[in-house]
């Protein structure tokens, strides 16, 4: 590991790049080098790939008027750049962004043939987290506003375990933990690490790919 000073020529660089991790320690910048090999083998990994896969080859079928409409809608919607600000994304991108949310979510087994026609019609409004029924779990009550769609869904993500629940901004390793209907009410994690603590965010996501932004909360897994 090694202290630096104004890492990436930035005052609070965090994450990964070419192998090599920034992050805070004690209030002092640090870079060290991930563990060998520098992206796991996980289980979900071969069919995350896959699927990015089947998007890009079916993006290769469309006509030149559907990519076109593609890059207008990209052009019309801005996303959050990770630093407060938005960019643009191409139209390959976004194509390729709804995609996988409709297939990794369990929404279609196919990437869009379209950009979506409508707005969002739903998005989360509340989210109240609780003791789950048994020892390792975590309830989550939620509401929307506007009108969930049978078809839609809720995404559920949960960070990684944390021994304390005061670093909120510090957790760190949000993974899809589940996706339920967009009318569902309350949803039970369990399989958790009692007496640890887990972030909690929830977005919705519809049919076309379109999603909201997240609301989110920390608790800990009863014990």
């Amino acid at each position: 590991m090694a202290k630096v000073l104004n890492p990436l020529m930035s005052n609070d660089a965090k994450g990964s790049v070419q192998g090599l991790t920034f992050s805070i320690n004690k209030g002092i910048h640090t870079a060290r080098r991930k563990s060998e090999p520098v992206r796991r083998f996980r289980s979900t990994q071969p069919a995350n790939r896959a699927s990015w896969g089947f998007i890009s080859t079916a993006w290769q079928g469309l006509t030149a008027l559907v990519r076109a409409q593609w890059a207008a809608w990209a052009a019309s919607h801005p996303q959050p750049d990770g630093f407060g600000g938005t960019f643009l994304m191409s139209g390959f991108n976004a194509f390729m962004m709804l995609g996988q949310r409709r297939i990794s979510g369990g929404l279609s087994a196919g990437a869009p043939a379209s950009p979506p026609t409508t707005i969002l019609v739903a998005w989360p409004a509340t989210m109240v987290l609780a003791d789950g029924a048994l020892s390792g779990s975590i309830k989550a009550d939620f509401t929307c506003s506007g009108v969930p769609a049978a078809g839609d869904k809720i995404q559920i993500f949960l960070s990684a375990p944390n021994v304390g629940g005061g670093r909120y901004d510090g957790l760190k390793g949000w993974t899809k933990f589940a996706s339920v209907a967009g009318t569902a009410v309350t949803y039970s994690a369990t399989t958790l690490q009692a007496g640890m603590w887990y972030g909690v965010r929830i977005r919705y996501v519809q049919a076309d790919g379109q999603a909201s932004s997240y609301l989110q909360g920390i608790w800990m897994a009863k014990a």
